[in-house]
């Protein structure tokens, strides 16, 4: 009881207060210095441009976030803190009037819980831009598979049919994700709009992007249009695709895309996964989220649209 008497003394008194603030205060300096910092080099820079895909949804190709992101990250330390003063005022006065050096502590606490946290943040998450290793070459020729890509047809977010069989003679990029995500799906398209913004429009004029939806129950052309132009994912040679749920169903089966619904939730746990099918209808790589794995996209992506067109060996 004795220990139990302390802390709730502890918790109603100015002490605790002030710590609490501290926290909210240096949390709202990280955040600044996360938002500011640029992100050129150095593994403070590269973390810092993690957390702001995660949490901001930066997208580093073009240098832009989400600002509602980053109000409502600023807003919550600010109206806890209002909270805080409100409950508190009195004894804050009282304190920051007659004995000020006793503050002292207990926003060196606050920096501390901050700085700890940060610290077990980047050791428990650490980040692929972070890692100081020299990058592993590219091994094409001991990845590269020749397995017949499985045909679908189905309908993209303008409405058109789409059938894989009838792309031969282009680089086939299939991938998948759902509208209503929030989690690794913009992690997948902000990967694939930072590969594609490495690749010429010669280039682009090569590739087809077929995006299968992972929740065609609720996926509707509409829906995903909206999706393809909240992400900026809107070109001519990327297709958002969906239908009846038989067939969606059965080209992720076919291609291997695991994924699992909570019946109660909605949300849908599933493999992040870039596909390559080369010119001539064949399978040739697959890829995930990562660094290294976005710069082996980008290099395999371009070794295939490079190829020679052979159609004539096309397994589909």
């Amino acid at each position: 009881m004795g220990f139990y008497n302390q802390f709730q003394k502890f918790i109603i008194s100015w002490r605790f207060a002030v710590l609490m603030l501290s926290v909210l205060f240096f949390f709202t300096l990280l955040m600044i210095l996360v938002i500011l910092l640029p992100t050129e080099s150095g593994a403070l820079a590269a973390f810092a441009e993690d957390f702001k895909i995660w949490c901001f949804r930066y997208d580093p190709a073009t240098g832009t976030m989400e600002w509602s992101y980053v109000v409502m990250f600023m807003l919550q330390p600010l109206l806890i803190g209002t909270v805080i003063l409100a409950v508190w005022w009195n004894q804050l006065r009282q304190v920051f009037q007659m004995n000020r050096q006793g503050l002292f502590p207990y926003i060196g606490g606050g920096f501390m819980v901050v700085l700890v946290a940060a610290v077990i943040f980047a050791v428990a998450f650490p980040v692929d831009s972070q890692a100081s290793q020299e990058e592993l070459p590219f091994p094409a020729e001991q990845l590269r598979t020749e397995f017949r890509a499985p045909d679908f047809t189905l309908t993209d977010h303008r409405g058109q049919t789409i059938r894989l069989s009838e792309l031969r003679g282009k680089v086939v990029l299939v991938t998948a994700v759902y509208a209503s995500c929030g989690h690794t799906c913009p992690l997948i398209l902000q990967q694939a709009k930072r590969v594609f913004a490495r690749l010429t429009e010669a280039e682009k004029q090569q590739l087809k992007v077929l995006v299968i939806s992972l929740d065609p129950e609720n996926d509707s052309p509409e829906i995903l249009q909206m999706l393809a132009t909240n992400q900026q994912l809107d070109a001519p040679y990327i297709h958002f695709l969906t239908g009846d749920p038989e067939p969606v169903n059965r080209a992720l089966d076919n291609y291997s895309i695991s994924r699992q619904k909570d019946p109660e939730t909605g949300v849908i746990s599933h493999a992040n996964l870039f596909i390559l099918v080369d010119k001539a209808g064949r399978v040739a790589y697959r890829f995930s989220l990562g660094q290294q794995q976005e710069n082996w996209l980008t290099t395999a992506l371009k070794l295939l649209i490079h190829e020679p067109v052979n159609t004539s060996t096309s397994t589909l």
